[in-house]
């Protein structure tokens, strides 16, 4: 059994802080999966056309944005064997969810990332939830060691 999740997403954006606000008040625009979210944002009229001019530039505030993409899917019946939700890439940071129930976690994103969702899915509508990280904030946490070479 194979379903593709390509196509119509729906995507909630908020800049990532300590203190956010509810996910369900976020701004909430249409995402073409796969995709980007600059290019959604363009499409849904929130930001201009990035590669036009300097446009460029009012994107950079979203480095410190956290994303949810959200969809549903149907299964008629739940397959005999196990079910893999398998995705391509997720930029960077991820949290990946299936009816409410975390089913794994991305750190990489120029790697294929598999999630077992057998025990998640049920037969009928389902409900699957990425969360994405802010890179820019993740890095902010992280302790960067300073090493100092001697040249001989």
């Amino acid at each position: 059994m194979k379903l593709s999740l390509n196509g119509e997403w729906r995507l909630r954006y908020c800049l990532e802080a300590e203190h956010m606000p509810a996910p369900e008040t976020w701004p909430e625009i249409s995402a073409r999966v796969p995709g980007n979210v600059e290019l959604d944002l363009c499409r849904a009229g929130v930001e201009k056309e990035a590669f036009y001019g300097e446009n460029l530039y009012d994107y950079r505030k979203y480095e410190f944005y956290a994303w949810r993409f959200e969809r549903e899917f149907e299964l008629e019946t739940l397959p005999e064997s196990r079910l893999m939700l398998i995705f391509e890439g997720l930029n960077t940071y991820a949290d990946v969810y299936v009816n409410g129930q975390k089913v794994g976690s991305a750190d990489n994103m120029l790697i294929a990332h598999e999630f077992d969702v057998t025990a998640a899915v049920q037969a009928g509508v389902n409900s699957l939830l990425v969360e994405i990280h802010s890179a820019m904030n993740v890095a902010r946490e992280k302790d960067y060691p300073v090493f100092m070479a001697a040249n001989d």
